[in-house]
C-alpha cells in the first residue's frame, strides 16, 4: 500500500471518527436532568441512538487495530533491519516488547505435571489449585536467572516461546 493511499484513508477515517465524536459531544449536553419527568420513549431513543454510535466507533476500532496491526509486523521488521528499538513520532514512544509463553504441551495432563513438579523439587508450585501462571511464573524466572536451572524434565513438557510486538507509550 502506497504512502499516499495511506495518508488518505488516515484523512477519511479521522475525518468519520472526528465527525462522530462531534455528533456525540453534542448529544450529550441533551441528555435530561430529571429522567423522572422524562418521556420513556424519548429517553429510550436517545439510548438506542448512543448505542447505535457506541456500535459505528467500535467498528471503526477494528479497523483501526487491523491497519496497526500490518503497519507494525513492517515497522518491526525495518526497526530490526536499522538496529532500533525504540522511536518517537507523534508525541508518542514506539518500542519492541518482547513478551514470554510458558505452557505444558499437549497431551500432558495436570496430574502428570504436578508430579512431575514434586518429584523435581518444584512441589512448591503443587496444590489443590495449581496455578499454571505460577508455573510460567517461576520457570520464566528461572530461565531469565542465570544462576538458578529449571530442570531438563519439566522443561521437556513445556512449551516455551517469545513474541516481539510494538507498543506505545508517552
Amino acid at each position: 500500500m502506497s504512502n499516499q493511499l495511506i495518508a488518505i484513508l488516515e484523512n477519511q477515517l479521522r475525518e468519520r471518527v472526528g465527525q462522530l465524536l462531534d455528533d456525540a459531544e453534542a448529544k450529550l449536553g441533551e441528555v435530561p436532568e430529571d429522567i423522572v419527568d422524562v418521556d420513556t420513549a424519548a429517553l429510550a431513543g436517545y439510548f438506542t441512538e448512543l448505542e447505535l454510535r457506541r456500535r459505528d466507533l467500535e467498528g471503526y476500532v477494528e479497523i483501526v487495530k487491523k491497519e496497526t496491526a500490518k503497519i507494525g509486523e513492517r515497522l518491526l521488521e525495518k526497526m530490526g533491519e536499522a538496529g532500533i528499538d525504540n522511536l518517537r513520532a507523534n508525541g508518542l514512544t514506539v518500542y519492541k516488547q518482547t513478551k514470554k509463553y510458558c505452557n505444558k504441551k499437549g497431551g500432558i495432563t495436570k496430574a502428570e505435571m504436578c508430579d512431575i513438579l514434586v518429584s523435581e523439587g518444584w512441589g512448591h508450585l503443587v496444590d489443590d489449585d495449581y496455578a499454571p501462571g505460577s508455573l510460567k511464573s517461576q520457570v520464566l524466572t528461572a530461565i531469565a536467572d542465570e544462576e538458578a536451572e529449571v530442570p531438563q524434565r519439566i522443561l521437556d513438557c513445556l512449551n516455551i516461546s517469545e513474541a516481539v510486538a510494538l507498543t506505545t507509550r508517552k
